[in-house]
């Protein structure tokens, strides 16, 4: 759900600066400020998206290092360890 809440945000933040700036140019009989409330849309919703995807990776190294100063137990133990011989 958490997504679905993020998805819709950044769509909104495309959309709705252009169409304000439709209400605008109605409002003013001009008809550039749409165009730029779009052109502002889109470079916030990469910007938005951008901040998304680092902190998306930097949970995932986060993780990813976590999971690797765990202590080696039957588990967790990867596939390429095998048990020592030593232990009688």
């Amino acid at each position: 759900m958490e997504w679905v809440s993020r998805i819709i945000a950044i769509a909104l933040e495309m959309v709705l600066p252009g169409v304000m700036g439709g209400w605008l140019d109605k409002k003013f009989g001009t008809g550039f400020i749409s165009l730029t409330g779009f052109a502002l849309g889109i470079s916030i919703a990469i910007w938005h998206l951008t901040l998304l995807g680092k902190q998306k990776i930097g949970a995932d190294a986060s993780n990813h290092s976590s999971n690797s100063k765990r202590p080696h137990t039957p588990e967790n133990r990867s596939s390429s360890e095998s048990p020592s011989s030593d232990e009688s």
